[in-house]
């Protein structure tokens, strides 16, 4: 080995652990820098699901820490603008909830654009309604309700109870017949023209029937004879107890079948 070869030697491998030295730290800055990259990329897709979290999100809580985790945040002045306008929306439903007022809730509707208060509007716009139309309690006022609210949630009872009062309506000329026969009555009855009074009453107005008949019999002391039945019994031979002198008094029924009969027998 000559004289320059063992000089060159130690320089030799003072290099090679130079260049390795060179290598590890190059690895490692790429190693941070991609670290720092992968944080950096894990930060920001926590904060876009933080953010994600807030639509449809009616809980000012959640808001206020989304600011607190991410105050440096691109979404920052949106969620803040949204987080005041909850807070106003919130403030304003606490001093409606439990008015009886539609206009509050109308009102409401107008000035937020929430689907879940929306939602709660249309609800109590529904119950008020209906509390109206009972308290009315005619069969225009549930045609109303229906109109408004369709698929209510006292649609169907509303149906039934509009059904009831037009089957217990009374057509024009029934009434023109009740007002002539309640003429007759009482003219019949002012200049006494009459020596026998009947009731006729079927179903459950039966009982009405002959507690009337019993009612005239006492006052009367028996001089004037009554009899009581009902529509249909009476078509037999009862109704030969009527003369040109017999009041006859007809409980009509609201069971629209039932009251074919009581107003056939007139």
């Amino acid at each position: 080995m000559t004289e320059n070869n063992v000089q060159n030697e130690p320089q030799a491998k003072k290099s090679k652990k130079g260049l390795i030295i060179g290598i590890i730290v190059a690895l490692l800055a790429v190693g941070g820098a991609v670290a720092g990259a992968l944080m950096l990329t894990g930060n920001k897709g926590e904060e876009e699901t933080a953010y994600a979290l807030l639509e449809d999100n009616d809980n000012p809580a959640d808001y206020e820490q989304f600011l607190a985790d991410y105050p440096n945040s691109a979404y920052a002045f949106e969620v803040q603008k949204r987080l005041k306008l909850l807070n106003q929306m919130l403030s304003d439903w606490s001093n409606i909830a439990n008015s009886g007022n539609k206009a509050d809730f109308l009102r409401f509707k107008e000035m937020y654009a929430n689907a879940n208060y929306v939602k709660l509007c249309d609800l109590k716009l529904d119950s008020l309604d209906w509390i109206a139309a009972q308290r009315e309690n005619t069969a225009e006022a549930y045609e109303r309700y229906l109109a408004e609210h369709p698929e209510g949630t006292y649609a169907s009872e509303a149906s039934v109870a509009q059904g009831a009062l037009r089957d217990s309506e009374v057509p024009e000329e029934m009434q023109l017949l009740i007002q002539q026969t309640c003429e007759e009555f009482f003219t019949g009855f002012a200049d006494r023209d009459f020596d026998r009074v009947t009731y006729l009453g079927s179903a459950s107005l039966s009982g009405l029937a002959r507690e009337a008949q019993l009612k005239i019999l006492e006052l009367c002391a028996g001089r004037i004879a009554t009899s009581f039945d009902s529509s249909m019994g009476y078509r037999h031979g009862p109704k030969s107890f009527v003369n040109d002198k017999t009041l006859v008094f007809d409980f009509v029924s609201n069971d629209p079948y039932t009251r074919q009969y009581d107003l056939d027998i007139l």
